[in-house]
């Protein structure tokens, strides 16, 4: 042990670590947080109880880290469903806001889809 006593030694170390952090962690880290999905935002008002159609909701492509797991990515789950909670544009479809109708022996029941 007598090698790391000696300061050269330990300043090349330290450097040779900090060249492995800077050029092969970090690039993997910003991979991963730089990865894009496309998820379903709203681009008009929706009112409660409003259908839901197609010139209602566009897929737009945003950064996948970090969404949460109720964000719809795919817009046919939510063309043809009826709203659950008020919805601006420019905020993302969630699974929780939209509902179905249902017929149950002539009469309409709500659905809710988690």
């Amino acid at each position: 042990m007598n090698i790391f006593k000696n300061r050269t030694v330990i300043g090349l170390l330290c450097i040779v670590l900090s060249l492995v952090i800077c050029f092969v962690i970090t690039p993997m880290f910003n991979r991963t947080i730089s990865e894009k999905t496309e998820i379903v935002r709203v681009t008009r008002n929706i009112r409660i109880g409003d259908e839901i159609t197609k010139d209602m909701v566009k897929l737009v492509e945003v950064g996948s880290y970090n969404l949460p797991e109720s964000v719809v990515r795919n817009i046919d789950e939510v063309i043809g469903k009826y709203a659950s909670a008020d919805m601006a544009p420019r905020r993302r479809a969630n699974r929780r806001k939209r509902r179905r109708w249902r017929r149950n022996r002539q009469r309409r029941m709500l659905i809710f889809i988690t």
